[in-house]
């Protein structure tokens, strides 16, 4: 999957809660010449939302500073999970809500545009 030019909350992915369990999501976010890679593991119960313990967000600038943010720490959230992050000087949210029957992968920036690129892998129900 690919978007470019993100700003407000966008879809990027979504699956049919009904024939995919869970997904492995690889994504990178650029900004300019600062990018961010994270890996996310969400499984759901048609209702809720669930993020195993391994997943992880990783930012790089260009000097080659990373930084985790988000590692091996178990998250549960109802209905709608997040979470924001900071690509150089830009913050971005990624958000997995569940809507008519699909699991919705959406992002946004917070100031100016963001490119969105990724892969997913889906397990069957």
């Amino acid at each position: 999957f690919g978007v470019s030019a993100v700003s407000t909350s966008t879809t990027v992915y979504s699956f049919a809660t009904a024939t995919y369990r869970s997904a492995k999501y690889f994504i990178s976010v650029t900004n300019g010449t600062n990018y961010g890679t994270y890996e996310f593991i969400v499984t759901h119960d048609g209702t809720n939302i669930y993020f195993s313990g391994d997943s992880r967000d990783y930012v790089t600038s260009p000097s080659g500073t990373s930084v985790s943010y988000f590692a091996g720490d178990y998250v549960e959230e109802l209905g709608n999970s997040s979470s924001r992050i900071e690509v150089g000087t830009m913050g971005h949210s990624f958000n997995w809500t569940i809507s008519a029957g699909n699991l919705v992968f959406s992002a946004a920036s917070t100031t100016g545009t963001i490119s969105v690129k990724g892969v997913v892998n889906l397990i069957k129900v």
